[in-house]
């Protein structure tokens, strides 16, 4: 029987108000969407958001260190880094409560900062700033990107006109299109709200009919296919925290290793190991990925096989399994308060990949060339 060697967890924020940008289609407009905001909301760390997290946390020890499954963990064996961002950093900090509180046996200390700035691993979107920009501006000129927006183009200006869009995204169906990303965060931010304010929160989610919010995901994940997964920026947004996370892994003096950071990190990681075939279904709050370390094949996970296997016969048996679950806090259709959603589930965790050392020494080796 195969032993768990190390485990190593990525995980997404808790809930949050809207970014700037995604509130951008709605500025200098009347409309709701834009100002039920209060600017002291903008990507701050809602109550939900932070039981959300706490929660995760306490989920995760009993998984892997109140079980015994990683066998005696001490605390030298522990490490954690995060964003830089507020909103990372606290969810970290939520994290940390709730695994701390729930066990005796291991505790996780303040995170281990990196020497370099921490955005070149968790943001690296914020360092490569003329690259992205040029990235965006070449993609949004492409036939594919501009068949794609005029074969949408009826269904986007009725969202943008039902939610009171302003006239620079009604007027350019290329930024419309991008944008779409912009109205899912929106819904999204709108659902996770605590149910004390909801009705206050609500603009996006009461103009939009429900029966198009399903392509409204379409679209928006349509659109971060493009940006992520055929992006030939895919070393400079997922190489340094893989290669991070990858090392972490391997390394015997760390058993259980926590980073905390965003939904663009974990894609940028899932599309620089090239492991999401297709992108489906939101990296939701609360979304993590799991590297499990085996000695050997591992035991069967009740998702079933992984959707991708790079197995290859060696003498070092260790295999890493990569555990992604996109949305661990379910928001039932008849949500009446905070607690139901704030619980996290393994419903929609799956194996998104097994890999043997082989395999992880050659994305190393590569990581490691394109940071020297």
């Amino acid at each position: 029987m195969a032993s768990l060697l190390s485990v190593t967890i990525l995980h997404r924020h808790g809930s949050r108000g809207p970014g700037d940008s995604e509130l951008k289609p709605w500025e200098g407009t009347s409309s709701l969407a834009f100002h039920q905001w209060d600017p002291k909301e903008y990507e701050v760390i809602s109550p939900v958001g932070r039981v959300m997290i706490k929660n995760l946390g306490k989920t995760i020890c009993d998984r892997y260190i109140n079980t015994s499954i990683l066998g005696v963990v001490n605390n030298e064996q522990i490490r954690w880094r995060c964003s830089s961002s507020e909103r990372a950093r606290e969810s970290g900090d939520d994290f940390v409560h709730g695994f701390n509180n729930n066990t005796s046996i291991s505790k996780i200390d303040a995170p281990v900062l990196y020497e370099i700035e921490a955005d070149n691993y968790f943001r690296p979107w914020k360092i490569y700033k003329n690259e992205e920009k040029n990235m965006k501006k070449v993609l949004m000129a492409s036939e594919k990107w501009l068949t794609k927006a005029n074969e949408i183009k009826d269904f986007m200006t009725e969202i943008y006109t039902l939610t009171g869009a302003n006239n620079e995204i009604l007027d350019d169906i290329s930024k419309a299109l991008w944008s779409m990303t912009y109205i899912q965060c929106g819904l999204q931010n709108e659902t996770y709200w605590p149910i004390a304010s909801k009705a206050q929160r609500c603009a996006l989610s009461t103009l939009i009919p429900s029966s198009h919010r399903s392509d409204i995901e379409k679209v928006a994940l349509w659109v971060w296919e493009r940006r992520f997964l055929d992006s030939p920026l895919k070393m400079e947004m997922g190489s340094r925290i893989s290669l991070d996370m990858l090392r972490s892994a391997i390394n015997p003096e760390y058993k259980f290793n926590l980073f905390s950071g965003h939904d663009y990190t974990i894609l940028g990681l899932l599309a620089v190991m090239d492991i999401l075939p297709v992108y489906e279904g939101q990296i939701s709050f609360g979304a993590y990925l799991l590297f499990e370390l085996w000695d050997d094949v591992p035991p069967a996970h009740p998702s079933g096989q992984a959707k991708v296997s790079r197995i290859n016969v060696s003498t070092d048996k260790r295999i890493l399994r990569i555990l992604l679950n996109k949305c661990p806090f379910i928001v039932p259709e008849d949500r009446i308060d905070d607690e139901s959603i704030v619980n996290p589930s393994v419903q929609h965790e799956v194996v998104q990949a097994e890999l043997s050392m082989d395999i992880i020494k050659e994305y190393i080796s590569k990581f490691e060339e394109f940071n020297k």
